[in-house]
């Protein structure tokens, strides 16, 4: 016994070491049995499912994105006038400005001596070539009264023959109308002639032929009726009374059918149709035999009528043949003789024409020769212009550029907003730069950057919800402003799939004082929205072999709560977990084949016949424990430990 402690003693860390590996090894025999027990547990359970309500919802698509909050409109203001001291700085950051308020102003007193010296040179240089101007100009105005006087002349010549040519061609015209007014009579005449003779033509070519089947077909149609209703009492008949049928010949009806307008209706007895003695047959049958004869007699007076009335067509055809022939002969002789009238009319206007054509000639030579003098004046007067405006041409710029200058000294604000920004000193010398920056603070909006991915769905006018850290958990409203259409920003590197990002514009439409500048905000854009629809976990939508979509709806029973076979396997009683082994179902359901809508994060909008709010859908797990088993046995009994 002393050895053995002596042993433990002088072996006190191997001991040490050997417990711990006997305690360790308990514990992975025991996990193996576990792990084991659970995949056993797991193995052949596609059957295992769970429930869901359908229920009205409001589904939505969106985009989420983070931005910050900007200003609508800012700008920073600067100047063209440079290396000149900054006189004053009217402004200071945070200063709330109005459009037209001065933000700056620089020394300017230098540039307004070089004005005034610049407009006194001007004006020596003006004087002068003023005078060489007005000379110009009184031998241009002389040239002038010449040329007006010649072409007053000129005028009165060519009204004159002017008004002889206008007088002739009104009676040329009037001729003109006369000889086409009688020339559209005969046109309308020879029209009428020619209709007539048609119509002649068309009634005696009616008139030669015997009548089509469809024009026997209106007035043969009464007796087809009568006697479809006759067949019809005796089908009737047949069926009825069969002994009475009987009696029926087989071929009645064969005598009474029309066949190229005839028919035996006049040699047709009942006797023929009908041998027996049931007095209200014979009657039935009688009474229609008259109504047949008499709507015979109809159809054939129908048919002489129509023969009678075509040859009446033909008569009265001729007539009106000869009558628009008459007509058209009267309408040609009248064309003729306003035609020589109209030739007559022609060649004197030609000659009239031809004499106001030389006036023109005249005036055009005299206007010629006197425009020649006047624009020789004119070049006159636009050399002492063009000499008068050189003389002045660099003071006229030099005075321009010192006011531009003089105005630029002065810096002022085109838009309402506060002053974020100054980059200036008084008594500094500007050189150039953003002097001030103003922002508009009247209102917000929201600049984010969305991934290309998604930037598709975005539209302008997408309602917008915004909420920011520093107004907590207040949503504000908003909707798209605008989209960028190029990239603004892209990322990635060598490790990481490269992103393109687009700037998105959102306006807030909430007011809300805590708003600031700079802020960030986290904005979720609406891309499409169901509201109060039937809706399921997307879950439970599956899928048949032609690609038609269905939901299980539980009937009867409850399936197993699979979920507690990894949280408590314990609670499932061994019935349940043998009927999920063996996939045996431990429920009743129908399947309801439905039409998919908007699809959310997790749930789904679906349509479909009977389908109501409150209706159990089953979820079926999709082989999710098999997965498990699976990953159990690449993992190995100990999982990698």
């Amino acid at each position: 016994m002393k050895k053995v402690l002596e042993f433990l003693k002088k072996h006190k860390k191997l001991i040490i070491i050997l417990a711990v590996v006997a305690i360790v090894a308990a514990i992975a025999v025991k996990i193996v049995s576990t792990v084991n027990d659970a995949k056993n547990l797991l193995s052949g359970m596609q059957s295992s499912a769970s429930t869901e309500k359908i229920e009205e919802r409001d589904i939505v698509n969106s985009v989420t994105a983070t931005g910050t909050i900007v200003a609508v409109e800012n700008r920073s203001y600067s100047t063209s006038v440079t290396g000149i001291k900054v006189k004053e700085v009217k402004v200071e950051v945070g200063d709330k400005v109005n459009p037209g308020d001065i933000l700056c102003v620089l020394d300017e007193e230098e540039f307004e001596k070089q004005l005034a010296d610049a407009k006194t040179m001007y004006n020596a240089d003006a004087g002068r070539a003023g005078i060489d101007v007005q000379a110009s100009n009184r031998g241009l105005n002389e040239a002038v009264t010449t040329r007006d006087i010649s072409a007053q002349r000129s005028e009165e010549d060519k009204n004159t023959a002017y008004q002889h040519f206008s007088s002739a061609a009104d009676e040329c015209q009037e001729a003109k109308d006369e000889y086409d007014d009688a020339s559209g009579k005969a046109g309308d005449a020879k029209d009428r002639m020619k209709e007539a003779e048609e119509k002649l033509e068309s009634a005696r070519n009616k008139a030669s032929k015997k009548l089509t089947d469809e024009e026997k077909a209106a007035p043969i149609a009464p007796y087809n009726e009568e006697l479809g209703r006759l067949e019809e009492y005796i089908n009737n008949l047949m069926s009825e009374k069969p002994q009475e049928g009987a009696k029926i010949a087989s071929d009645w009806k064969s005598n009474l059918e029309v066949n190229d307008g005839n028919c035996n209706i006049n040699g047709v007895s009942v006797s023929m149709i009908y041998n027996g003695d049931d007095a209200d047959i014979t009657g039935k049958i009688t009474n229609s035999l008259s109504d047949l004869n008499s709507k015979w007699n109809d159809f054939q007076s129908a048919l002489s009528a129509g023969a009678n009335a075509k040859a009446a067509a033909v008569t009265a055809a001729e007539a009106a043949y000869q009558q628009a022939k008459a007509e058209y002969e009267a309408a040609k002789a009248a064309e003729e003789s306003k035609e020589s009238i109209y030739d007559s009319k022609v060649k004197n206007v030609e000659s009239l024409y031809e004499a106001f054509n030389q006036s023109v000639r005249n005036a055009d030579d005299s206007k010629r020769n006197n425009d020649s003098a006047v624009a020789s004046r004119v070049d006159s007067v636009k050399n002492s212009k063009l000499s008068a405006s050189t003389a002045t041409l660099s003071d006229t710029r030099n005075i321009e550029t010192l006011e531009e200058k003089i105005e630029g000294c002065v810096v002022s604000s085109s838009i309402g907003g506060i002053v974020t920004k100054i980059d200036v000193t008084e008594g500094d010398l500007y050189g150039g730069g953003s002097m001030v920056t103003v922002e508009d603070t009247s209102a917000y909006e929201v600049s984010a950057q969305i991934d290309e991915y998604d930037i598709s769905k975005i539209k302008e006018g997408q309602e917008v919800v915004i909420k920011t850290n520093g107004t907590g958990t207040l949503e504000l409203k908003g909707t798209v402003k605008s989209i960028a259409p190029h990239a603004t920003a892209s990322v990635g590197t060598q490790s990481s799939s490269s992103g393109v990002k687009y700037e998105v514009r959102v306006s807030v439409l909430t007011p809300c004082d805590d708003l600031k500048l700079d802020m960030t905000a986290k904005i979720e854009i609406i891309c499409e929205k169901s509201e109060a629809v039937l809706a399921v976990p997307t879950e439970a939508i599956q899928e048949d072999e032609e690609g038609n979509y269905f939901v299980e709806i539980l009937d009867k029973g409850e399936p197993i709560d699979t979920s507690k076979l990894l949280t408590d396997p314990k609670s499932v009683s061994k019935e349940d977990t043998e009927k999920l082994q063996s996939g045996e179902k431990n429920y009743e359901s129908h399947n309801v084949y439905i039409t998919k809508g908007l699809e959310g994060d997790y749930y789904t909008e679906i349509s479909g016949e009977g389908l109501e709010a409150g209706m159990r859908v089953v979820v079926p797990n999709n082989g999710a424990f098999s997965d498990i088993s699976e990953y159990m046995d690449e993992a190995g009994a100990m999982g990698g430990f």
